[in-house]
């Protein structure tokens, strides 16, 4: 346990610190050596000698007095926010010092122009960053300035419009389509609901509903969402629909819980007539000798088709003939009733009803009516 002078003992440190290699003991056998580091943290020093050794933990923190935000330490973490004032774009900033350390506990302060409202000041965190947020009722490019220690850096952010739909209505005026044919688009006027001018050149997502059985052409269900871009003038157009079912087919437009409505007047498809099924019924009172045989059109929708639009004609075999004073609607022996062509026979001989329905889908059916 005596003490050894001028005994050489050699030294080294982890974690980049920098100490000398080689110290001499004085008289009471103490080396003494110092070191120094550019890196926040510890490092574990060794003293050999004699092929014995020792360590020891150093600490070095970092330089507060030399915090700064360097080039490229500011970003945007969040943009393009509506111009709402609730929506935010948010920024980063990490604060180290002059070796880069990061800084924890270091106060930032925060600016923005064009109108933005930013928190003014953040702490940053054990790995020197801060994020902040800011809001704005004012489209366009807001620049935010972070300062800590006298060092500032700034970044671009961007707010946009905040879309209102205000209309809509069916591109050309058309309010009438036939059951299976695409209806021309829908044009919607989108503006900024802050300003109210016209939402120009700008992505809108809208979501879309049709009643009545319709569906959308373009997805070919009866709820989308459609994303459109405005024109010059705030408008766009979202898809047509096909309608199959006669009646009104409603599309509602809606965004951010504002809805508007076009309809569309959607008519049985006469061009296509099929005969869907005949009948036979005897007539009730009279002479007993008229029958009756109903026909059913429909379009191939299955809407009923019941007017003159529709050719429905008859072949007759034997003595089957129309009773032509039997009337109905201004027609005699061959009548529209309700949903269906009414054909009334007087029969002295049992013969076979063909009922046709002229279209470029001839469609026929026959059915055997009884004589007397």
């Amino acid at each position: 346990g005596n003490p050894l002078a001028n005994q050489s003992v050699n030294f080294s440190a982890s974690n980049g610190a920098t100490i000398g290699a080689t110290q001499t003991t004085d008289a009471s056998g103490m080396a003494k050596m110092t070191l120094t580091s550019t890196v926040a943290g510890t490092s574990d020093v060794t003293a050999s000698i004699n092929g014995s050794n020792q360590s020891v933990t150093a600490t070095f923190v970092a330089d507060v007095s030399t915090a700064t935000i360097e080039n490229g330490a500011m970003t945007v973490v969040a943009n393009d926010a509506i111009t709402n004032g609730i929506a935010t774009n948010s920024v980063k900033v990490m604060v180290t010092d002059a070796n880069g350390n990061p800084l924890a506990g270091q106060t930032v302060s925060f600016t923005a122009d064009n109108g933005a409202t930013i928190v003014p000041a953040g702490t940053t965190a054990a790995d020197g960053s801060v994020t902040i947020t800011l809001t704005s009722q004012t489209i366009g490019v807001s620049n935010v300035t972070a300062t800590v220690n006298g060092h500032s850096q700034n970044v671009a952010t961007t707010f946009v419009a905040t879309p209102q739909l205000n209309s809509m209505i069916i591109t050309g005026g058309q309010t009438t389509v036939v059951a299976g044919t695409t209806s021309n688009t829908f044009s919607a006027t989108f503006t900024d609901a802050n300003t109210g001018l016209a939402l120009k050149n700008t992505p809108v997502s809208v979501s879309l509903s049709v009643n009545n059985a319709g569906k959308f052409s373009d997805s070919g269900t009866a709820t989308t969402t459609a994303t459109v871009t405005t024109d010059a003038s705030g408008v766009a157009l979202l898809p047509g629909i096909i309608g199959t079912t006669i009646g009104t087919d409603t599309v509602t437009a809606t965004l951010d819980g504002v809805s508007k409505t076009a309809a569309l007047t959607i008519t049985a498809d006469y061009a296509n007539p099929i005969l869907q099924r005949i009948t036979l019924t005897t007539r009730t009172g009279g002479d007993g000798r008229a029958q009756y045989v109903l026909a059913y059109i429909v379009d191939p929708y299955n809407n009923v088709l019941n007017d003159s639009r529709v050719t429905v004609y008859q072949t007759t075999t034997g003595n089957l003939t129309l009773n032509n004073s039997i009337s109905a609607n201004g027609e005699s022996g061959s009548y529209w009733i309700g949903n269906h062509r009414t054909f009334a026979y007087t029969n002295y001989t049992s013969g076979v009803a063909t009922i046709s329905v002229h279209s470029d889908m001839s469609s026929s059916q026959s059915i055997a009516v009884p004589g007397d």
